[in-house]
């Protein structure tokens, strides 16, 4: 780690250095916070500036791990600038912490100070030999940012836990005017299509099936495609036909069979995880890898899928590398050997983890897996998720 030292002139502030901050994380800008008053804290702060969110599952365990995930991160995302403002208003102690976490990486860190600073972090430096860099050269010592934005990422819209019959309305009482706008769009899209499908079709499992698939395929996030659901629910009922759903089990079957691929959005998306197996497991399985085939895979699998572009016939998209490369580097300090497995069997079920994703991130992610259990298999939740019958 190499370590610069800026300090702003009079009417200029550490935070201006903000909007340097780029996209795909090559330079990362975040704002130290006097409330971090232990390096864990002053970790996640980072981590947060990588994406990491605290309402997530893993996003409230114990602050020690931001420690050791922090440079891994760091590492994953190939971070070549880490810009930290206001690096006085941290305590010595946690600010010598969080540089030690840091050296682990890599990484160029920037420290801009205010001309006022409150502390003097000259001692906590010492040992680092900073470069003083002159605040007009910035733009000279910090990669330009691109010149296409990355996508910008919205907290996802979490539907109403409701039956079709009162979807529409709880989304108009209970979601702000804007998402539920922009669901009434799609609910009032499916609803029509549906109609008129229904006007001509006698559906049965099969073309309902694909009918579904059709309007899932049309969405392109969690609840915009039950939205579409709930409004062929309502247009089925008014044709004289009972749509009766098991949500989780359709969506994933719907997702499946639609074929439905991560777009930029949904890959940033999932940068909120801060436990790398999390990340790791969705990213493995939009790659259209076998949920049972998952936690099979050893060290060394990942090792060279990531080499060689793909596992087995199934190709790693680009934007899946950092969550792999984390969870692996994860397993080197976990001293794992290259036949051990690269999702310790401890974690939850691969299953579990795509479940909470779909919910925590909004995502429409299809299940590549079906129930071996031969009681299940005799109803209908478990075989397409749904079931029809005329009223």
């Amino acid at each position: 780690m190499t370590v610069f030292l800026t300090r702003p002139p009079e009417g200029a502030f550490p935070s201006d250095l903000g909007r340097w901050h780029h996209q795909d994380l090559r330079v990362v800008y975040t704002q130290a916070h006097p409330g971090d008053t232990n390096p864990g804290a002053a970790a996640m702060t980072v981590m947060e500036s990588l994406g990491k969110r605290a309402d997530v599952a893993g996003g409230r365990d114990g602050v020690h791990e931001n420690l050791a995930w922090l440079p891994l991160w760091l590492r994953a995302h190939q971070v070549e600038w880490l810009v930290l403002a206001d690096p006085n208003a941290l305590r010595p102690n946690v600010l010598s912490t969080l540089l030690r976490v840091v050296s682990g990486s890599p990484v160029n860190l920037l420290l801009a100070t205010r001309p006022t600073a409150p502390s003097d972090i000259t001692a906590v430096l010492d040992g680092y030999s900073p470069t003083h860099v002159p605040w007009t050269r910035i733009s000279r010592t910090l990669p330009k940012p691109p010149r296409t934005p990355g996508p910008v990422i919205e907290p996802p819209v979490q539907p109403p836990n409701s039956d079709w019959y009162r979807y529409r309305t709880d989304c108009r009482d209970l979601l702000p005017a804007e998402q539920h706008q922009a669901l009434d769009r799609h609910y009032l899209d499916g609803l029509t299509a549906t109609q008129h499908w229904l006007d001509t079709a006698a559906p049965d499992e099969t073309s309902t099936s694909a009918l579904l698939a059709h309007q899932v395929g049309r969405a392109h996030s969690l609840a915009e495609g039950l939205t579409r659901v709930r409004a062929a629910q309502a247009a089925f009922f008014g044709h004289g036909w009972h749509l009766r759903i098991h949500q989780t089990r359709l969506m994933q079957t719907l997702a499946a069979a639609a074929d439905t691929r991560f777009t930029d959005t949904d890959w940033v998306s999932l940068r909120a995880y801060r436990p790398p197996h999390r990340s790791a497991l969705v990213a493995l399985h939009q790659a259209g890898i076998p949920l049972d085939d998952l936690m099979t895979l050893t060290v060394a699998d990942v090792a060279a899928a990531l080499d060689a572009g793909q596992i087995g016939p199934y190709p790693i998209a680009p934007a899946a590398r950092p969550f792999l490369t984390a969870q692996l580097l994860q397993r080197v300090t976990e001293h794992a050997t290259a036949d051990d497995a690269y999702i310790p069997g401890a974690v939850r079920t691969p299953g579990d983890v795509i479940n909470r994703a779909a919910r925590d991130l909004g995502l429409l992610i299809g299940k590549h897996h079906a129930s071996q259990n031969r009681h299940t298999q005799g109803f209908w939740q478990w075989r397409a998720g749904f079931s029809l019958a005329r009223l």
